[in-house]
């Protein structure tokens, strides 16, 4: 028969063992205390027992206080019984020690709780206080009363033996609780090493002071005190004076050291020896602390920091996914919009289409401006120093709000200052940026007459500057509000947003792109008169000959007939497919589809091994098995001159570093999402290499355009749900078929958003993002039940 024991038999051992540690612990302590005891007196210059029991107390938890109280006095009882105390005086004796050690220990767990073993100055101060004056004052007491009803003297015997217990808790217990708690840094940081050393230090320069009689050589022991301060913290502090105790202690009351050169009785040498240890601890535990202190200090900076990128990172993930998950459908939606105002309408129609075009303009505009405020908390947004045309970069941003002031009876006017260099050093795009936001507020908040756009030139504490000032005669703004509007979604007042729209985006994202720049946006205003923004930046002037001359505003080409263009399109979405294609064949072009990358690749070579090669591919850079970047790599590899066709990507995430990410894997130019017809003929025109193939091709998939949308969609719904089931019927789930699970929920996500099917979508996506958190060990269950809500959801 096998005897299987309890889980807990384990820890019983454990405690048997701390126990046996303790029991042996306590009674080799009492007996070096005996060991250092004057001769000619009853009690010892130093008594570590009680504090060897304290430290201990406050290192274990309660419930095993009990035992170890108990084995702790059985020690400390055999002990003076082995110096020939009768039982009762032991008995005596050993409680009042036990009672100093307790109490200590009760009080400190109290008041500092699952943290009493990290030593700090008050936890410090506390030992002092209550383990080590009331405690040890009322134990000595007691002690002394004792023993002084056999002939000693109550007072001699109090003042020697007080010092003496004091001496014990403050030097030892800081020794057992910092090298308990720093046991894991005594191995990693190569602590031990240190405190050997230290203690092997503190011993040499001990017995160097007491093997001579000059007295001032006592006090080499501070400069080594505060060097094991520097060097090891408490835990070095702690042992150097705990060896310098017990040397000191055992040299003088045996005879020997420049203490017994001080003029006096015995009784008085050990007072002072007390007393320079006692100096001595108090000399280099704050330093220690301090040490700590400092090294807590800079580890919290480090933990600090880490969260903070942690949360940038986690900012600067959502903000990708975010504009990804918003973007995708905002492509049908503008897409589709724009193919529909340019079909035959009647007039109500037509502006009913044209409703949906501006309200789905307005809402890309919202999204754009909120992405640009995360980005600058996130700190992912940069500044570029370039060289700028002032006067012709204020005259564009000019010229394209002049149509907007025109239709609401406003002149637009622009006076530059003739002081002004002609070119300055300055990140275009904000500025053109920041004169937008501010020209579209002047322009929506005026009813009559205009707005002027003024350059100065403007000298401030030696440094010039350069004022661009926006002037409207709008409603204006009470002086108290004009500081709020500069904050997130804060308007002049409160139905402002209802008279005139707009979110209160604009000057925040402009007072920040100012500040990126060194700069600073300023308001006077005045209600009913109109309001005065300026944008002060600093003057650099820059060199024309190393700058690039601005360009005229590029207005979207109009649809030309590119008969001639043959084009791949690899969207995996079918609803971008649809949009996008119907695009392209409004513009003429013969289209090919690609519903992920390792299919892009292979039309590639495929169409140039037929000799009817493409002349652009529009790439997609999100798509299952294979994205787009690997696939342009895939294409760039080619050994033909396929390798070399224009690839522009398509993309929801318009971080500068996605952007260049896309650069670096190989493509060509990059199309934001959601992608407008206008952007794909300029695209066409830049790139296309146009090679005249007059061949036609029919379409590589069955995604041509012109099936009923909705009818596919509930089509397509219905397969996907069919094939996750098939999958999910199989024993065991392989990796391939998560994968193959997530792409498919991925693209249902993605559509679902176009036909007001959100809750569906919502679970689509909890299926996608579960696969790549859930743990394996539940996986399997989790994705049963996320599959049937998404199985619900339809």
């Amino acid at each position: 028969m096998h005897l299987r024991l309890p889980v807990s038999a384990s820890l019983d051992r454990r405690t048997l063992y701390g126990v046996l540690f303790v029991g042996i612990g306590g009674f080799l302590s009492a007996l070096f205390g005996i060991a250092v005891t004057v001769e000619s007196e009853r009690l010892a210059s130093i008594w570590p027992a009680n504090a060897f029991l304290l430290g201990t107390l406050l290192l274990l938890p309660r419930r095993l206080w009990l035992p170890i109280i108990a084995t702790g006095a059985l020690a400390n009882f055999g002990a003076n019984l082995v110096i020939g105390d009768s039982v009762a005086l032991a008995a005596a004796l050993t409680g009042f020690n036990i009672f100093e050690s307790v109490f200590g220990a009760w009080i400190l767990r109290r008041k500092y709780r699952e943290n009493v073993g990290s030593i700090t100055r008050k936890w410090l101060y506390d030992l002092v206080l209550w383990a080590g004056i009331i405690a040890c004052a009322l134990s000595t007491t007691l002690a002394s009363l004792i023993v002084s009803f056999q002939g000693a003297s109550f007072v001699f015997s109090w003042t020697t033996s007080f010092p003496a217990h004091l001496l014990g808790v403050v030097t030892l217990v800081p020794v057992i609780v910092s090298l308990v708690r720093n046991r894991h840094d005594l191995l990693e940081e190569g602590l031990g090493p240190k405190l050997v050393w230290i203690s092997l230090l503190a011993g040499v320069v001990s017995l160097t002071i007491f093997v001579q009689g000059w007295l001032p050589v006592s006090f080499l022991i501070f400069p080594v005190l505060t060097y094991a301060a520097f060097r090891a913290g408490v835990p070095g502090a702690s042992a150097a004076i705990f060896v310098f105790t017990a040397i000191a202690t055992s040299m003088t009351v045996r005879g020997f050291g420049p203490i017994m050169m001080i003029d006096g009785s015995e009784h008085l040498r050990v007072l002072f020896l007390q007393f320079l240890i006692v100096t001595a601890t108090f000399s280099s535990i704050p330093v220690g602390l301090a040490i700590a202190d400092r090294r807590r200090a800079a580890e919290r900076l480090v933990k600090a920091r880490k969260e903070a990128e942690a949360a940038t990172r986690a900012k600067a993930s959502f903000l990708a996914n975010m504009s990804h998950e918003i973007r995708t459908p905002m492509n049908g939606v503008l897409g589709f919009a724009e193919l529909l105002q340019a079909s035959p309408l009647d007039a109500e129609q037509h502006r009913q289409v044209g409703l949906i075009v501006s309200s789905a303009e307005a809402l890309l505009a919202l999204l754009n401006d909120i992405l640009d405020i995360s980005k600058v908390d996130a700190g992912r947004l940069e500044i570029v120093r370039e060289g700028i045309d002032l006067d012709a970069r204020v005259a564009e941003c000019t010229a394209l709000i002049e149509p907007l002031a025109e239709a609401r009876g406003l002149t637009v006017t622009f006076e530059s200052d003739p002081v002004l260099p002609g070119w300055v050093i300055g990140d275009a795009l904000r500025l053109r940026q920041i004169l937008l936001n501010l020209l579209g507020n002047a322009v929506k908040f005026t009813e009559n007459g205009g707005i002027t756009v003024r350059t100065m030139l403007r000298e401030d504490a030696g440094a010039q500057w350069i004022d661009i000032a926006v002037i409207d005669t709008g409603i204006g703004i009470e002086p108290a509000r004009q500081t709020e509007v500069f904050e997130e979604f804060a308007q002049a007042e409160s139905d402002t947003a209802q008279r005139f729209g707009g979110t209160g985006l604009g000057l925040a994202i402009s007072r920040r792109l100012a500040g990126l720049m060194g700069g600073m946006l300023s308001m006077d205003s005045e209600p009913g008169k109109g309001t005065i923004v300026t944008l002060s930046i600093p003057l650099t002037v820059a060199d024309p000959v190393y700058c690039a001359p601005v360009m005229a505003p590029r207005a979207a080409p109009a649809p030309a007939s590119r008969s001639d263009i043959y084009v791949l399109l690899a969207e995996d979405l079918d609803i971008n497919r649809e949009v996008i294609g119907a695009m392209l064949a409004r513009l003429g072009c013969r289209v090919d589809y690609a519903e992920d990358g390792r299919e892009a690749a292979a039309f590639v070579e495929t169409a140039d091994d037929a000799g009817t090669p493409y002349d652009i591919v529009f790439m997609d850079v999100q798509m299952p098995y294979l994205d787009g970047m690997a696939a342009t790599g895939l294409i760039r590899a080619l050994k033909t001159a396929s390798a070399a066709t224009p690839i522009v990507a398509l993309t929801a995430n318009g971080f500068p570093e996605d952007i260049e990410a896309c650069l670096a894997a190989g493509m060509d130019a990059v199309l934001a999402k959601p992608v407008r017809i206008g952007d794909l003929d300029a695209a066409i025109a830049d790139w296309a290499t146009n090679r005249g193939s007059a061949e036609t091709s029919a379409p590589a998939t069955a995604n041509a355009p012109g099936e009923s949308l909705r009818d596919r969609y509930a089509a397509r719904k219905a397969e996907s749900l069919d094939r996750i089931g098939e999958l999910m019927r199989s024993n065991a789930l392989a990796d391939t078929d998560l994968e193959e699970i997530a792409a498919i929920a991925h693209k249902l996500a993605g559509s679902a958003g176009m036909f007001g099917d959100g809750d569906f979508g919502m679970r689509a996506a909890e299926v996608e993002e579960g696969l790549g958190h859930w743990p394996e060990s539940d996986r399997a269950a989790k994705l049963v039940d996320a599959v049937a809500r998404l199985r619900a959801a339809a």
